[in-house]
């Protein structure tokens, strides 16, 4: 079974207990905690744990949802670190749990690492011209997925994210290769410019990952 569990209730509680008044957890807290760790022990009839604003306002750290849309798999991930290298943008590292990580360069999807046949690489964003994805291929393998890409600026849309109205810009890429024809959708905060959401494709095994920063 391939592992991408939800957060499991020991870190998502301790994030939130910490910030929360009084020594007892509230109901909330204690849902989460509960369907987490029936989750974690694959309990098929288990319901996913699910974050809301109540809950969200007493975290200190934002969380990033990550749905995997061809298996219907929601996961809560923290930010593990964030480095820079010699291409533009800020690289993120966000942490499940089960140690699956996702690795966004101020937001794109550029890699994965702990599920099966991950996205090892990926370009960055390009308004038009060629990205390159490099993916996991049977035993120590990879596979090279050379895709041109086009880009478009869909307008100003109001984004709802747990009861909280964003204004952003959506823009769509079309990307045409080997591979077939993907599309990949990013809405940017109208006034810093960051990722508030994207719907991604990490290869042809994993499909899309739907992602959406949770904050205050």
């Amino acid at each position: 079974m391939t592992r991408f569990k939800l957060i499991s209730g020991l870190l998502l509680i301790a994030a939130l207990a910490g910030c929360s008044r009084g020594d007892q957890p509230t109901n909330v807290l204690s849902e989460l905690f509960s369907s987490s760790k029936r989750l974690l022990a694959k309990e098929e009839t288990a319901a996913a744990p699910t974050v809301t604003r109540a809950a969200l306002n007493q975290i200190n750290v934002p969380l990033l949802e990550a749905t995997i849309e061809n298996r219907a798999q929601t996961a809560y991930l923290v930010a593990q670190r964030q480095r820079t290298d010699t291409q533009p943008g800020v690289i993120t590292v966000w942490r499940s749990d089960d140690d699956v990580t996702l690795a966004l360069r101020s937001g794109v999807l550029i890699a994965t690492r702990g599920l099966r046949d991950d996205l090892l690489s990926a370009s960055a964003l390009t308004r038009d011209g060629k990205r390159q994805f490099v993916l996991h291929h049977g035993d120590n393998q990879s596979q090279t997925f050379t895709l041109s890409c086009q880009g478009a600026q869909l307008g100003r849309t109001s984004l709802d994210i747990l009861g909280k109205a964003y204004a952003t810009t959506h823009l769509r890429e079309r990307c045409e290769g080997p591979a077939g024809i993907i599309q990949n959708d990013y809405w940017l905060d109208a006034g810093s410019g960051q990722m508030r959401q994207s719907r991604q494709w990490a290869g042809p095994t994993i499909g899309y990952i739907m992602l959406r920063v949770l904050e205050k």
